[in-house]
């Protein structure tokens, strides 16, 4: 007898395609990533990927739990050096879900707003510190306590930059948040940026 295969639906296909996506982004010849515009690596920021690990009560209430994907990308412009600092300001979008980006679901914290980055070191530095800090729409989503909410939110990060290669580097930062509907979702994110 010939058996059929089936998926089922479009959840398992899921796997499939963030696997697919990491894959194609890692093979890519770095001359080809190096003739990439700069508009096409800020729309990629969605691929820097990690973890994100609450230290307040996020994890401890069940109110989010932990850990999460993390997916922060900055769109900043031009920086203004003065000395050793780089000051730049423009979009910062954080997303802590139980999902990788772009598939949504399940519990889930955002942040979406101006920022301002302030950064030490040369350009050609392997190393670079760097603080951040935003007035942001927070949005806090729990699936176990039934809630939805959306508030005004200022947060804060500092953080350290370290360069593998040309194109990709490790992020390691603690960010401060107000809370939102009484849930602290202050913690530490560790990624993989590229670009």
């Amino acid at each position: 007898m010939h058996q059929r295969f089936e998926f089922g639906g479009f959840a398992h296909y899921k796997p499939v395609m963030a696997i697919a996506i990491v894959l194609a982004v890692l093979a890519a010849p770095s001359a080809a990533i190096a003739q990439v515009s700069s508009a096409v690596k800020a729309g990629l920021g969605f691929l820097n990927t990690g973890a994100y690990y609450f230290s307040g009560n996020a994890g401890s209430s069940r109110a989010l739990g932990t850990p999460k994907f993390l997916n922060e990308a900055g769109y900043f412009g031009k920086p203004r050096h003065f000395g050793g600092l780089a000051v730049s300001g423009g979009i910062t979008s954080v997303n802590a879900s139980d999902h990788f980006l772009p598939f949504s679901g399940g519990n889930e914290f955002n942040l979406i707003g101006p920022s301002a980055r302030v950064s030490y070191g040369a350009d050609n530095a392997r190393v670079h510190p760097f603080a951040s800090f935003g007035l942001f729409a927070g949005r806090v989503r729990s699936v176990s306590q039934r809630f939805d909410r959306t508030e005004f939110t200022p947060s804060g990060t500092v953080g350290v930059e370290v360069g593998l290669t040309r194109n990709f580097s490790v992020v390691g930062s603690y960010r401060l948040s107000r809370e939102i509907h009484g849930v602290n979702t202050d913690g530490v994110g560790v990624s993989l940026k590229i670009f």
